[in-house]
């Protein structure tokens, strides 16, 4: 099997899903690990804010991570939707060049009800589904 571009020595594989359902999983591990980790976390994403915001204000710089990965040029790049994922693992083989059998599915743990910024999420989520649309990938 030949990958998808392989005049590219390193490929690039860019997972994303609900920005919501990010925040409430990054609320869980919190409450498993402690706040220290958030700040960790958030530093790679170069996000800004206090954890008490995380719904309230973009803390964990979504919108710019997808904004950067629309920007990408590069054809050694794929972006794939989380909930899309499973579905995409024939694609997924030729685009690395050798096959790829994911694990089962497991469904997500039903997340907590939290007071949310709905003008916040619905922007994101607008994002979310922008970068679906246009990014030029073999998918």
């Amino acid at each position: 099997m030949q990958k998808y571009n392989d005049t590219q020595s390193h490929l690039y594989i860019f997972v994303y899903g609900d920005p919501l359902d990010s925040a409430l999983s990054v609320s869980s591990v919190v409450k498993k690990q402690g706040i220290d980790w958030f700040y960790k976390h958030q530093k790679h994403l170069k996000g800004n804010g206090s954890y008490e915001n995380i719904y309230k204000k973009d803390v964990l710089n979504y919108e710019n991570i997808m904004h950067s990965w629309m920007r990408a040029k590069e054809r050694n790049i794929i972006c794939i939707d989380y909930c899309d994922l499973w579905d995409k693992d024939d694609a997924l083989s030729v685009f690395l060049g050798f096959n790829v059998k994911l694990p089962e599915k497991v469904e997500r743990s039903k997340k907590e009800d939290v007071e949310v910024s709905q003008e916040l999420f619905s922007n994101l989520r607008k994002q979310k589904e922008h970068l679906k649309s246009i990014y030029r990938s073999p998918l």
